[in-house]
């Protein structure tokens, strides 16, 4: 269980019904390594969700931030709707 949580300055939205979905998808389906697309959807939502600039990590970058973000994503997911 991730000990991630969600700093006081960042109001996320909730998820809509079709990002819920989306993102239930997304969870049954990830593997440790996120192709492009998945890649994409993760930045994507994570800017929509958190209203941030949208930002992909580099290829030779941490995956740190990434994991951050998608712990992120599941907290909103699984408490804020």
């Amino acid at each position: 269980m991730s000990h991630t949580t969600i700093p006081k300055r960042m109001k996320p939205k909730k998820f809509t019904k079709k990002q819920k979905e989306d993102w239930k998808l997304f969870k049954l389906n990830r593997t440790v390594q996120l192709n492009k697309k998945q890649l994409e959807y993760v930045c994507k939502l994570y800017a929509k969700i958190f209203n941030k600039p949208l930002w992909y990590p580099g290829t030779n970058e941490s995956t740190k931030p990434l994991i951050l973000m998608i712990d992120r994503l599941d907290l909103v997911y699984e408490s804020y709707n």
